[in-house]
């Protein structure tokens, strides 16, 4: 299988690797186990975001509510996208609903009618802000409208400057593309958290801008 790398986000000691199947353009995780757990770092020292790779199959490893999720081999890198490619061919989400409403999670009910856990949109005018942590370090979070609902997402991109843990806060994005996942380990009478696991800037992309596709909404 061959796939296009669109998020390269941090997942407790690992990395969450995702993307397009080139051929059919549906969601692809890559995961270490069948419990859905994160890729080494050391395994992607050599893969970007828009990289094409190719691996081989080991196993389908869905879960009850991630249906993407595949367990991998011998993943090397073949080629490369461009942002128009993803955005304005194989097409991005348009959904009513971020997964389900505007909290910053999903609920044990909800989780298990999700028909996808990643979801790709386009927003305007979001806002960084930003949280410390217990080690009196900065967190960047993503604050945004979507059709309508505010929502208020934890930013896991590797990618400068979200990593820089400098103090962002009131940065507006005027016109950007994210990358959305819902991660976690559902445990009884709890929830699985939404995370902004890789933004696009497209504000000087008029091409892209008046290119977009949208596809259905439905993960098959």
């Amino acid at each position: 299988m061959q796939m296009c790398v669109l998020t390269m986000s941090s997942k407790g000691d690992g990395i969450c690797l995702s993307g397009y199947d080139v051929d059919s353009g549906k969601w692809v995780r890559l995961v270490s186990n069948e419990e859905g757990d994160a890729i080494s770092r050391n395994l992607m020292n050599e893969v970007n975001i828009l990289d094409v790779i190719e691996f081989d199959i080991v196993k389908y490893a869905p879960i009850r509510w991630s249906k993407e999720n595949i367990i991998a081999k011998n993943i090397k890198v073949v080629g490369k996208k461009t942002e128009y490619e993803i955005f304005c061919k194989y097409g991005i989400d348009n959904d009513d609903l971020l997964f389900d409403d505007g909290k910053y999670y999903v609920d044990e009910n909800n989780l298990l009618n999700l028909t996808k856990t990643l979801m790709i949109i386009n927003v305007q005018n979001a806002v960084i802000k930003t949280k410390l942590d217990s080690n009196e370090e900065c967190i960047q979070y993503i604050e945004f409208k979507y059709n309508g609902i505010i929502y208020h997402l934890k930013i896991t991109d590797l990618s400068y400057p979200y990593t820089s843990r400098d103090n962002l806060t009131g940065t507006i994005l005027e016109n950007i593309i994210i990358v959305c996942s819902v991660q976690g380990k559902l445990k009884p009478n709890s929830h699985c958290y939404k995370f902004a696991c890789k933004i696009f800037d497209i504000k000087n992309k008029p091409n892209i801008i008046k290119n977009i596709k949208y596809k259905d909404g439905v993960y098959e």
